[in-house]
């Protein structure tokens, strides 16, 4: 029989064993290697191509010409030769006015020439037999000067005759209103069996649509490029030459409803001196408008590009992250790991952004499941064909590849 003491010191001797056995089996579970898990990621890479350097700007449509049309006589409006908001063609006559009374001024003043002409015909007929006499000693010298004032004063007469025709000739003219080019019309603000008269307001405009005008102010460090650019043929205006060229900018234009204008743009003018509070200059473009899609006073988006021989790099947008350091990519290296890459941008190209520095040609940048991974994690990755949208209506491929396949990379075998 073991006594209570005994008793009592075997469970306690029994209890440090059991303490003992799970103390030494935690040790060593905590030697066991930890598998250590991969991320499945997607990666796309850095895409090496000749961009044209662009910049969006917002523009402004303007008329090339425009005409109002206002009475330059009074009168009762009689027809309206055009349909309202239409195209009409230079020539075609627009608007008439009461002819009647201007018809009789006309024939009034031509008998008033007529009449001072046959007079200025006497007076110079009377002061030729005059001079005649005069050299005969025939006449007197009053006689003489009298015929010479007379036929000055009908040829004054004469002259004024003349000018009066032409007046009512012109007013005549102008009860008849033509377009000055080809052009749209506008509202009319009279309609026939309207008086109208030189303080009337305009009757109608008509606005120039084909070509057009865009102006734009881009910053003028474009224009500098432009004209330091060897390659490129643009150049100012000099003494030699009073016209300019800007072969290495080229206007494009993004209509209101997100598509681009199928037109491209030719700078026609420049101003001749910056905008010293925003840095921009002036400039204006001449484009084709043939199914009148650009009106003026429309605004539109401009994207000036500057054609470069130079290759650009180019990543997704939705690669870049930012952090107080500045902006950084995750990059797949040879071994599978990631490294974090501080880059400089530059110009937005559609859904990728141009790298300045920072990133090699012949890097991953990883583009899917970047909340997933830190710098030197093992990561398995698939490779995605860039897809490079450079507008709404344009879309650049990789020069190098063909298809817009995946290709499956895993990563090689980590030590457990």
């Amino acid at each position: 029989m073991f006594s209570k003491n005994t008793h009592h010191n075997f469970k306690i001797v029994l209890t440090a064993v059991v303490t003992l056995i799970l103390l030494l089996g935690s040790l060593s579970c905590t030697k066991k290697a930890i598998p250590q898990q991969i991320t499945s990621v997607k990666a796309t890479p850095v895409v090496e191509k000749i961009i044209p350097y662009s910049v969006p700007i917002v523009g402004q449509v303007i008329a090339k010409n425009s005409v109002e049309l206002r009475a330059r006589v009074t009168g009762f409006l009689t027809k309206q030769n055009f349909i309202e908001g239409g195209y009409v063609k230079q020539g075609q006559l627009l608007y008439e006015i009461q002819k009647e009374q201007y018809i009789a001024e006309k024939n009034e003043a031509s008998a008033a020439v007529l009449k001072a002409h046959a007079q200025y015909d006497n007076a110079t007929i009377e002061y030729n037999r005059q001079k005649n006499l005069w050299s005969t000693n025939a006449t007197s010298k009053k006689d003489l000067d009298n015929a010479t004032q007379n036929k000055y004063t009908t040829e004054a007469n004469l002259l004024n005759a003349k000018a009066q025709l032409a007046l009512a000739d012109l007013n005549l003219s102008y009860t008849d209103m033509y377009s000055p080019f080809d052009g749209r019309i506008g509202a009319s603000a009279y309609y026939p069996g309207n008086l109208v008269d030189l303080s009337s307001k305009p009757l109608s405009e008509v606005v120039m649509i084909d070509p057009i005008w865009v102006e734009f102010e881009p910053r003028e460090e474009i224009l500098i490029s432009a004209l330091q650019d060897k390659n490129s043929k643009s150049h100012m205006p000099d003494k030699t030459s009073p016209t300019f060229h800007t072969n290495g900018i080229i206007p494009k234009l993004i209509l209101s409803n997100g598509t681009e204008y199928t037109e491209a743009g030719a700078i026609d003018f420049i101003n001749n001196q910056a905008n010293p509070e925003t840095g921009t200059i002036q400039m204006r473009a001449t484009f084709k408008n043939p199914q009148q899609l650009l009106l003026p006073g429309n605004y539109v988006n401009v994207i000036v590009e500057k054609i470069t021989d130079t290759p650009s790099l180019l990543i997704p947008q939705a690669s870049m992250q930012n952090d107080q350091i500045g902006t950084y990519v995750f990059i797949v290296n040879k071994n599978s790991v990631v490294e974090q890459k501080y880059i400089s941008i530059g110009q937005v190209y559609g859904s990728y952004i141009v790298v300045k520095g920072g990133l090699n040609k012949d890097d991953l940048v990883i583009t899917d499941g970047i909340l997933r991974i830190r710098e030197g994690s093992q990561v398995s990755y698939k490779i995605e064909k860039p897809n490079i949208t450079a507008s709404p209506n344009a879309q650049l491929t990789n020069d190098k590849n063909k298809d817009n396949k995946t290709k499956d990379i895993k990563s090689p075998s980590v030590n457990k």
